[in-house]
Formats: C-alpha cells, sequence, structure tokens
C-alpha cells in the first residue's frame, strides 16, 4: 500500500490536499470492488475544483463511457479486469480530454497505473499514431521476450514522454 506522498507523486503535478487524496484511495478501491463483481469495467470521475466525485457505470468488459463538464478538471479511474495498462483508446480520451488532469488504471491484481499532465504543453497526436506506436512496440524484435502487458508499458512511456505526461506504475490498494 502506498502512503499519501506517494500518491501525490504518481498523481503528480497535481497539489492534492487529504480530502483529495482519500477520493483518489476510496475511487482505487471502488472500481477494483465493482469491476470484479461484475467483470466490466467501471469509472469513477473526481472534480478537482470541489471534490465531488461521479460513478460512471455504463460499462462491459473492454470499456467504459463517462462525461465531464469541459469548464472543470478531473481525475479520472477506471478498472481493467483483464489488468492490462492503458489503451490506446484510454491514452487518447486523456490527449483529447484537456479537462482530465490524471487518468488512473486500477488493474484487478492489484496494479495501478497512472498517467498525468506534466508541465509540457500537449503535443498534437491521433489515435492512430498512438495505435502505430502500440504496434511497433508489439513487433519489434528487441522486445520479443517481453510480455504485451510490458510491451504496453513501454509504448505509454514513449508516448507518454513524447506528449510530455507523467507515467507511472505502482500499487495504491
Amino acid at each position: 500500500m502506498l502512503d499519501d506522498k506517494k500518491i501525490q507523486e504518481l498523481y503528480n503535478p497535481l497539489i492534492l490536499g487529504d480530502d483529495l487524496i482519500d477520493k483518489i484511495i476510496e475511487a482505487h478501491k471502488t472500481v477494483l470492488k465493482v469491476g470484479k463483481t461484475s467483470n466490466t469495467e467501471y469509472a469513477i470521475t473526481i472534480c478537482c475544483e470541489t471534490n465531488a466525485t461521479k460513478i460512471h457505470t455504463i460499462g462491459n468488459h473492454k470499456s467504459v463511457a463517462y462525461l465531464c463538464e469541459p469548464d472543470k478538471s478531473y481525475i479520472v479511474i477506471h478498472n481493467h479486469p483483464n489488468n492490462t495498462p492503458f489503451s490506446p483508446r484510454d491514452l487518447f480520451s486523456f490527449y483529447s480530454g484537456i479537462h482530465h488532469k490524471s487518468l488512473g488504471v486500477q488493474c484487478h491484481d492489484g496494479t495501478a497505473y497512472i498517467i498525468s499532465r506534466g508541465t509540457l504543453n500537449n503535443t498534437a497526436i491521433s489515435f492512430d499514431k498512438i495505435s502505430e506506436v502500440f504496434d511497433r512496440v508489439r513487433d519489434a524484435p528487441e522486445y520479443i521476450n517481453l510480455t504485451l502487458r510490458e510491451k504496453r508499458e513501454i509504448a505509454i512511456f514513449l508516448i507518454a514522454r513524447r506528449q510530455g505526461w507523467v507515467f507511472l506504475k505502482g500499487a495504491l490498494i
């Protein structure tokens, strides 16, 4: 389990108060519990200005839909029943949603992936370009002995570095 300081590092560069940290931990626990029970993706949004949470239950085993107000900033946390890090669609959604400050994935094995906007501006990137990076890493001969999960982590790292995002992996619960 991670302490409050580590959570602040994972959700960097946000400045988090104790109330928001507690909500983030609770959101990770909730998406894991509900996701394991239903075997579907489940999302929770936390408004950075008000600390209000909203639960989004529209999901299946591969995706979940959520809506955020455009004039507020959010932390979005969802689960991945298949224990994979971010998908290309997750990353494109994060890039497109300028109101997203951080996006978290809680895997059912306890692993958490967090991506946050860094200090650099978003560089334009298309869904096709994101998918191309995933495919290039998946098919690269130098990564032949890695698992698909490890290959996806490399692709995410490369995209995050290009975009000026912070990408981290840890265990929140």
